[in-house]
């Protein structure tokens, strides 16, 4: 029976300690604090293994992710699921001053904290966070997310097309990419056994956990063969659009908030 979206997490201080071993064996685990740990003991390794094992295309795939929010400078963006914050760095770079970045990862809000300051941009606000727990309503003109919903079960993919309505001023605009399946058959073999035992050896030669690597190929199956997020959007009240990506190796959704 597939967990239920737990939001309720500790503080930050005892999000920062999980790390235990335990907690980090590869399972289809929704709980907040599983994903935590996973993405706490990812976060040294992950920007790398993410590049490498997509073969430079989770750069290029989240460039289309910005791309589809069509922003312009005055904009006041959000970043959720932020990870290290590279979209937020993407959005910064096409004229964007106000982006507030959101991630339930402490280390990796840390990670996004150094790169942001190191590029000198002062505009991303950065915040340790459920997404869940935002309280603002109507307050931004675009959202992008980037490879983390494949992380929310079906409750949470209703909850999350919820948030992002209510999140959105009339006429916003939220765009979202996740690494899928591919539909072109062949490829999907080869793509399942580079998800399931390449991409962890990857990480294991990234100085990584290779079971956190696991976890991430169980969420993305899963969440591809479940294909539930566009009817999420279009009953949240989004005009919704898709697009495959590399074969359908990732998938774009655009949702359009009614103005």
């Amino acid at each position: 029976m597939m967990a239920v979206w737990n939001p309720g997490i500790a503080s930050n201080e005892d999000l920062c300690e999980m790390r235990d071993p335990k907690a980090v064996q590869p399972r289809e685990d929704y709980s907040a604090r599983y994903l935590v740990g996973l993405f706490n003991e990812m976060a040294q390794t992950y920007g790398v293994v993410n590049l490498l094992s997509s073969f430079g295309f989770s750069h290029f795939w989240r460039k289309s992710c910005i791309e589809a929010l069509e922003v312009c400078p005055d904009s006041v963006c959000a970043d959720l699921m932020s990870g290290m914050g590279e979209s937020s760095l993407l959005l910064y770079g096409r004229g964007v001053t106000s982006i507030h970045a959101v991630d339930f990862s402490p280390a990796m809000t840390d990670r996004a904290r150094a790169m942001i300051a190191q590029h000198g941009q002062a505009g991303v606000k950065i915040t340790a966070m459920d997404v869940f727990d935002l309280n603002d309503s109507a307050a931004f003109d675009r959202i992008c997310v980037s490879f983390g919903i494949k992380t929310l079960d079906n409750e949470g993919l209703e909850r999350f097309a919820t948030l992002l309505c209510r999140l959105l001023r009339p006429g916003g605009r939220a765009s979202l990419v996740e690494i899928h399946l591919p539909a072109f058959r062949p490829l999907l073999w080869p793509y399942l056994f580079y998800l399931r035992y390449v991409i962890p050896l990857i990480g294991r030669m990234c100085l990584g956990n290779p079971d956190c690597y696991r976890s991430l190929a169980i969420y993305t199956e899963s969440f591809a063969r479940r294909e539930r997020f566009a009817v999420n959007l279009r009953d949240a009240g989004f005009s919704v659009s898709t697009r495959s990506l590399f074969f359908g190796c990732a998938r774009l959704y655009v949702a359009g908030k009614v103005p």
